[in-house]
């Protein structure tokens, strides 16, 4: 085996070891990618959002509370149906941004001194595996998602009874997670656009 491929081993065992230690929750907490819930962005359309449709929801249901009811359980399924299709089109998405990168092209820019990556070479693959993890994230967010609204769902349509300040403030939380998974899927098309000038 000559140096070129002895390299080219290198470079995959390290890759390797790296996607090893990788997993959605440690991810999420080592990283602290879990800060996006509340300080990037998207967290800050998610809070318009769920005030807009918290005040929404109040108006219809002083309107006609009945009729509101008998609305939402229709409306919710349609809902969770569109984020299960979400949740392909993130790994879809996943999958064909991984297929297009090439594997020789990404190894090159992976340089080694005395046996140790170059900061430079470390600060490439964190950034690559950083953006190509956005997807799986946000079909884990979209999977909460479903849970969340299946929740909501049962909530509904069983005789449960809680106080009317707690089903407000857990609504909030459940639409405002909701709206944040969606709104963090739509984000993904920036991560596709940046990828390919990574490296």
């Amino acid at each position: 085996m000559d140096n070129q491929q002895l390299l080219k081993q290198k470079r995959l065992k390290y890759i390797r070891r790296l996607l090893k230690e990788q997993s959605f929750f440690k991810t999420i907490v080592s990283t602290e990618r879990y800060k996006e819930l509340y300080t990037e962005k998207e967290a800050f359309f998610a809070l318009i959002v769920t005030i807009f449709i918290t005040g929404l929801c109040s108006a219809l249901y002083i309107v006609s509370p009945y009729n509101f009811i008998q609305f939402l359980p229709p409306l919710i399924s349609s809902i969770i149906a569109g984020y299960i299709t979400l949740i392909a089109l993130s790994l879809s998405a996943l999958a064909l941004v991984i297929s297009s990168l090439s594997k020789d092209s990404f190894l090159e820019h992976i340089e080694f001194e005395k046996d140790l990556v170059t900061k430079k070479s470390q600060e490439l693959v964190v950034k690559t595996i950083t953006i190509l993890y956005r997807f799986y994230f946000s079909a884990g967010f979209n999977v909460i998602s479903v849970f969340l609204l299946v929740f909501i769902y049962l909530y509904i349509i069983l005789p449960f009874s809680t106080p009317v300040w707690l089903g407000i403030i857990i609504s909030m939380l459940l639409i405002y997670f909701i709206s944040f998974s969606l709104i963090f899927t739509l984000t993904l098309f920036s991560s596709c656009i940046k990828l390919p000038f990574t490296f």
